[in-house]
């Protein structure tokens, strides 16, 4: 990350690479920048004066561990950080950054749907829904803003979403990787201090709640959720007080991580196969390595491999008696298997097979199978500079042939990107030092992005920069 520094010359711009394109590219993950007084009017007109003064009292808190500082573009640069908070400058700057389309996700709303507070989440979600809407909506031609929903509840997801998408006319949505709680027996015996420690419960494996009608829901509305995400904090190994660098480092990777684990062993790829996820900011190394660990771990944790080899039941005793008489000594005594004190008993009778069974949600039956449950609906957001990208296309590194889907995420109006102007061409340099083909940077720039929203949505990209181009590509 951060790298920006492209051979292309100081002078290219990311106009400059588009003109050399033959097709367009669509962002994957823009953000703006919200201005904060604007944030309270909308919040005040969504949920009243004393939910502002709750937002204000959360945001004076002073965090356990350091949070990102310093962190939007200044000097020269200064134009880039107006860019991402006035509507109507980045549409004027789209065409010199190279991109034909670009979906807007917020920066301070990324906190609305970690929120503890019930009413806070929900009412500062819908204040956000609802004022991006109003500021960039009219731009949709070239742009479009993602709707925030919170998740603690499928309930309180459902509703937002219904209302996002069915009244305010959103197309994109974002999620949590994880739901922050106070851990209870904290919360019963000091609830002043139940801030400074919590649980995390994820979305599907012993998730408190059954996600499916929410799942569902995103079916039916044709909305693919993308996770924006960094597991920073909360007790974690990424909990400096001091030093945001040291928080940072993987954080993206590691929530997406724990997102697509628990979606994966919860079996919703295999319940909602037409179902696209989208994980942003943290590159595709975590997914590859997730992938191949998955396929190598149901090799030898399936459950009839377990039954065949694992199986405590069929270890052969008169063989362990005779190879402790044999080979014992002071500590490892045959005597004490004679005497009773034997670790190689059979299995409980009473075990049942389905609570040893870790994958009995993916109704995997053969190792090939993994790959369609996992390539086909995860898509992973990488930024211009991340040199690991081209381990998607490496058919030889993943199991089975796989390639996995990398979207085009710029992460413009944030502080890894120094210029704007020289973001596409940084992805460009995949190409001019041979890490990928012409035909791999399309997919990367344009094809994934467009099969991750519009595959489930054939409507998407209608009336925008990039509608032929997607039509033709959506109808194969």
């Amino acid at each position: 990350r951060c790298r920006m520094d492209a051979k292309t010359g100081s002078g290219v711009t990311g106009a400059d690479i588009r003109a050399k394109l033959g097709h367009p590219v669509v962002d994957g993950d823009s953000h703006m920048l919200e201005f904060t007084p604007v944030v309270f009017d909308f919040l005040k007109q969504v949920a009243g004066l004393e939910m502002c003064e709750r937002l204000k009292s959360v945001l004076a808190v002073k965090r356990l561990h350091q949070d990102v500082f310093w962190s939007r573009p200044s000097g020269v640069q200064s134009i880039d950080t107006l860019t991402a908070m006035l509507p109507d400058l980045y549409r004027g700057r789209i065409d010199d950054l190279g991109f034909d389309f670009a979906v807007l996700y917020p920066s301070m709303g990324l906190i609305a749907p970690t929120m503890r507070d019930d009413d806070l989440r929900r009412a500062l979600c819908r204040a956000f829904n609802v004022m991006n809407m109003e500021l960039f909506g009219t731009h949709a031609d070239r742009f479009t803003p993602a709707a925030v929903i919170p998740t603690y509840t499928p309930e309180e997801a459902i509703r937002e979403l219904d209302y996002s998408v069915g009244e305010l006319g959103y197309k994109s949505i974002m999620i949590w990787s994880e739901i922050r709680r106070p851990d209870p027996e904290v919360l019963a015996a000091a609830p002043g201090l139940a801030h400074l420690a919590e649980n995390i419960h994820s979305l599907a494996v012993d998730a408190e709640h059954d996600f499916d009608p929410f799942w569902q829901r995103c079916v039916d509305h044709r909305v693919a959720p993308t996770c924006h995400t960094k597991i920073m904090g909360g007790g974690t190994t990424r909990r400096s007080p001091s030093n945001f660098v040291f928080n940072h480092l993987g954080a993206f990777a590691s929530g997406s991580d724990f997102l697509a684990r628990s979606l994966f062993m919860g079996g919703v790829t295999r319940r909602f196969p037409g179902l696209n996820f989208g994980y942003l900011e943290g590159g595709v190394a975590w997914g590859s390595n997730l992938y191949n660990d998955i396929v190598e771990h149901w090799g030898k944790r399936n459950l009839p491999y377990l039954l065949e080899n694992q199986d405590p039941g069929k270890l052969d005793q008169e063989l362990a008696l005779e190879m402790f008489e044999k080979y014992d000594n002071k500590y490892l005594d045959a005597g004490r298997l004679k005497g009773g004190d034997n670790p190689f008993m059979p299995r409980d009778k009473d075990v049942k097979l389905e609570d040893i069974d870790d994958f009995s949600a993916c109704g995997i039956e053969k190792k090939e199978d993994i790959k369609d449950l996992f390539c086909e609906s995860f898509y992973f957001g990488c930024e211009a500079d991340d040199v690991l990208v081209p381990i998607a296309f490496d058919t030889k590194l993943n199991h089975f042939g796989a390639k996995l889907k990398v979207t085009f995420s710029s992460d413009i109006g944030h502080w890894d990107v120094p210029d704007m102007l020289k973001v596409l061409p940084e992805a460009y340099e995949f190409v001019e030092d041979g890490k990928l083909d012409v035909d791999q940077f399309r997919e990367f720039t344009f094809e994934n992005q467009v099969q991750l929203l519009g595959g489930m949505n054939p409507y998407y990209f209608v009336g925008t920069a990039v509608e032929a181009e997607a039509a033709k590509l959506l109808a194969g």
